[in-house]
């Protein structure tokens, strides 16, 4: 995936007891990141990396899964459409990608392999990456396990 596109894609989330990163998508016209991100609110703020904020609602969440999506007031048909890929894809070695703003900085972007697609970890199944991950990259994780 290019990584201007990835850029484009990933967006801050902000509340007052933190914040991570979220993805668009767009045919659904919702917001991905993790639950943990999001615990306790219902309302939020996501950012592009202009600073622009938007006001967003958590419309659902999915704690065993960790997921929760976000509804978000703006237009973002601009956005390219993401292509996601299934855990099929996934293979010792392949490239990956982690975005986000970790510890609320501004956006960064480390590049790893994955070293087991499908790590059992406490009755879960977890895709282990030699990646750099820092708190703050949480919900746009989500999307760099998933491209293509």
């Amino acid at each position: 995936m290019e990584q201007n596109k990835i850029y484009q894609q990933v967006f801050k989330v902000t509340h007052s007891a933190g914040s991570g990163s979220c993805f668009y998508l767009k045919k659904y016209d919702l917001f991905v990141t993790n639950y943990h991100v999001v615990k306790g609110f219902q309302m939020l703020a996501v950012h592009d990396n202009d600073r622009n904020p938007y006001l967003a609602k958590v419309v659902l969440v999915n704690p065993a899964l960790d997921i929760a999506l976000l509804a978000v007031e703006g237009d973002f048909s601009s956005l390219e459409t993401l292509d996601l890929a299934g855990d099929e894809s996934l293979g010792i070695g392949g490239k990956v990608y982690v975005a986000g703003y970790p510890y609320g900085l501004p956006f960064t972007l480390t590049e790893g392999s994955v070293s087991s697609p499908k790590q059992l970890l406490e009755g879960k199944y977890y895709v282990q990456t030699d990646a750099a991950v820092n708190p703050g990259n949480s919900g746009a994780l989500s999307l760099m396990r998933s491209m293509k």
